[in-house]
């Protein structure tokens, strides 16, 4: 079996710098936006979330195979050997596509408005979607190296992609799909906070950026919006990134505890 690896390197720690320019007028601004869903797939999510709570929801802990069905049933593509447990919360159904014997644990969020697949896209064509999402953050980690009071955040998102990485090539090192995704819900919450983590650094900085013009002290909202956005990045680099590190030891590791579990131990 081939053996696939994926490398991605953060920029070099960064520095305070004094604030960039601006934002453009209006970049901030909020507008109205018509639903991009149909009559067809409202009705399909309103369908979903009854047989969720009917037929999902209270099944047996070890029934996989009846929530594979059902998944089927809905649209999601589903792999042999795929254990989703009853309390994963899955937006979509049939904007998802399973591999085999992957494990979705519980209270996983699989936030499907869009197509997604769970097991080795991470690694196809050695890495290179995982490589070009890393281009992105880094692009931002370098501009917040220019903003005051942004270089710890920088370096803490540039810190969690460097471990995101290490830790993607560690899983695959055997090559064995079973061993590699066998903690796959930890690696997708560590993936997803990671990703979290950009977002909430680039909204910082169009706060920032905002607050220098100084145009949202006149507006309803006041400059307190600003500040709440600055405090809610502060509290999810505080608190939430750094449970990455327990995530990503049980992926890197390719800890069996999980997938070794018998359906009659419970």
């Amino acid at each position: 079996m081939t053996e696939h690896t994926t490398s991605v390197s953060p920029p070099a720690a960064v520095n305070s710098a004094p604030p960039v320019v601006a934002l453009a007028p209006g970049a901030l601004d909020v507008k109205h936006q018509a639903s991009v869903w149909s009559t067809r797939d409202k009705v399909r999510r309103v369908a979903w979330m009854v047989v969720r709570a009917i037929l999902f929801r209270p099944s047996f802990h070890n029934w996989y195979g009846w929530r594979r069905f059902v998944l089927r049933l809905m649209g999601a593509k589903v792999g042999a050997g795929v254990r989703v447990r009853e309390t994963a919360r899955i937006e979509i159904p049939w904007n998802l596509e399973i591999g085999k014997n992957t494990v979705v644990g519980d209270e996983a969020i699989l936030y499907s408005l869009g197509k997604i697949r769970l097991g080795r896209k991470v690694i196809m064509n050695g890495g290179k979607a995982l490589m070009v999402l890393a281009e992105r953050i880094n692009e931002t980690v370098l501009k917040a190296g220019h903003v005051e009071g942004s270089a710890e955040h920088a370096n803490a998102l540039a810190e969690a992609l460097k471990k995101i990485g290490n830790t993607t090539k560690a899983a695959w090192s055997t090559g064995v799909p079973e061993e590699a995704l066998a903690n796959a819900t930890p690696y997708l919450q560590a993936f997803g906070h990671t990703v979290l983590a950009w977002i909430w650094l680039e909204l910082a900085l169009a706060a920032k950026a905002a607050q220098a013009k100084g145009e949202w002290a006149k507006r309803p909202e006041g400059a307190g919006f600003l500040k709440g956005k600055l405090g809610a990045a502060d509290y999810f680099f505080h608190y939430e990134l750094p449970k990455i590190d327990a995530w990503l030891k049980v992926v890197a590791n390719r800890d069996q505890t999980c997938a070794q579990a018998e359906a009659d131990w419970f």
